[in-house]
């Protein structure tokens, strides 16, 4: 039984936003909505399998042609037991519009004028290189624009395949654990050598002991390696990368960066968005891909990133192996390509203060 404040206080907020609602019983069973032919056809077999005990959770639906996000919150009558389920059905349209209201705009404006730049400058190259190949010549100046053309495909493709797979995640390891300790030797040892190249140390504290994790690794190095970039961009030029590591009592790993605040602020609305969009992404893959948790601490001074994932000793899954955890290869290099831009930014500024 629903007690009647919360009836009340759930049918006044459903009757004041633009999106299908309805109310169930804490078993599931639909009590009211104004829409009661959609939800008393709508499938939610998947939602009652692993319903919401603490927080909202969202999952799709979909209706004929049409998907929809729906967003499930328990509400509860004392602190741990739930009384209601609150269901939100909302359509691309809405969430659209949710959307514009937030840095995914900026940053999608931006990154889209920034490709249109690049395909412009490519395509005017392209234009003078067709004409010296016309004319058998095989000057310098061809070759410089073949490379300038090179660094801009490789940012381009690497900020399209990183949104793509990290905003849209779907795993394919699903069934393999991640070596957690391992994937982060890795991309420390790559990050020494990326930000060698703009005068940073990197300062590394990380556990030697194997910790495993039901997660994908690709995802995980797409969050962390947004952090990085985030910590750059907040950070002064040629200050130093704290990344550090700690396992507590109840298996759960806690993954630190710390850099030093640049108390100057952002200087570029471009990068301003793009840095705030891949922290905020990397927030996104840590709680609802991996599981786990993510921190922001800042005061004057400094930066403080604090991820924290679920993991246990012992590989309880599939035999890892190069194919199917390349962070095991040593052709593994993925920050190479997902910072060039910022480390080209940083290079820049470099030759400015000389």
């Amino acid at each position: 039984m629903i007690p009647s404040p919360i009836m009340r206080g759930l049918t006044s907020y459903f009757s004041s936003i633009d999106a299908k609602t309805a109310i169930y019983s804490d078993s599931f069973e639909l009590i009211s909505s104004p829409c009661m032919d959609y939800f008393e056809n709508l499938d939610i077999s998947a939602i009652v399998a692993d319903p919401p005990v603490k927080d909202e959770k969202i999952y799709s639906v979909k209706a004929g042609d049409e998907k929809a996000v729906i967003s499930v919150t328990p509400v509860f009558k004392s602190k741990r037991i739930v009384a209601a389920y609150a269901f939100v059905v909302r359509s691309d349209y809405y969430i659209y519009k949710m959307m514009n209201a937030g840095i995914i705009a900026d940053y999608t404006n931006y990154t889209l004028e920034k490709h249109r730049d690049h395909i412009t400058d490519v395509i005017q190259n392209n234009k003078i290189i067709i004409e010296c190949i016309k004319k058998g010549e095989s000057t310098e100046e061809t070759l410089d624009l073949l490379e300038k053309q090179n660094d801009i495909l490789i940012d381009v493709y690497s900020e399209l395949n990183r949104t793509r797979y990290s905003a849209f995640a779907d795993s394919g390891y699903k069934r393999v654990n991640c070596n957690v300790t391992a994937l982060l030797s890795a991309l420390c040892s790559e990050a020494e050598l990326c930000f060698r190249e703009v005068k940073r140390e990197v300062i590394i504290d990380i556990e030697q002991r194997n910790y495993y994790a039901k997660i994908d690794f690709n995802l995980l190095t797409i969050a962390i390696s947004n952090l990085l970039h985030f910590h750059l961009y907040t950070s002064p030029l040629k200050s130093k990368i704290h990344i550090s590591t700690l396992c507590d009592e109840e298996s759960c790993i806690e993954i630190t960066l710390r850099s030093k605040l640049d108390k100057t602020g952002y200087e570029e609305l471009q990068d301003k968005a793009s840095a705030l969009f891949l922290r905020d992404l990397a927030h996104k893959i840590i709680c609802y891909d991996c599981n786990g948790e993510y921190k922001l601490n800042q005061n004057d001074k400094e930066l403080e990133s604090k991820i924290m994932i679920p993991v246990s000793k012992k590989n309880r899954g599939s035999l890892l192996t190069s194919k199917n955890s390349a962070y095991l290869g040593m052709d593994f290099k993925p920050l190479h390509s997902s910072l060039s831009g910022i480390i080209a930014s940083e290079m820049q500024k470099l030759k400015k203060t000389k």
